[in-house]
């Protein structure tokens, strides 16, 4: 990949990745809501907060394994530059997504239905 770096492209990137559960999300031992993957020497961290209005806002951050954080953006950013509100409800679901798969709350479902077809 060349070119400028574009926050919009790793979005989509790790929204697209997701639903394909191509992506090893994992739980942060101090901080569960948020949830984070490893890609090469990085890691992307997933985070919920509020904007100044108090409304959701969704960050997504790149860090060194010392926690240093080496870019960030969030979803008002990457709507800014499409003047609607797409990221914001992709970037949702990939939190929800994420944490799900981090908890492992999507294998205990599976398994929990597994079980029930089982039984008739």
């Amino acid at each position: 990949m060349s070119g400028k770096p574009n926050p919009t492209a790793l979005a989509d990137k790790l929204i697209s990745l997701t639903n394909e559960g191509k992506l090893d999300w994992n739980e942060d031992p101090n901080d569960n809501d948020a949830p984070w993957v490893k890609v090469g020497d990085l890691f992307i961290v997933l985070r919920e907060g509020r904007n100044a209005h108090g409304a959701n806002l969704f960050r997504i951050s790149l860090e060194t394994d010392s926690e240093e954080v080496i870019d960030s953006f969030t979803d008002e950013e990457l709507d800014a530059e499409t003047s609607t509100d797409y990221y914001f409800k992709q970037l949702d679901l990939l939190f929800s997504k994420a944490r799900r798969a981090a908890s492992g709350a999507d294998k205990a479902l599976l398994q929990v239905l597994k079980g029930l077809d089982d039984l008739g």
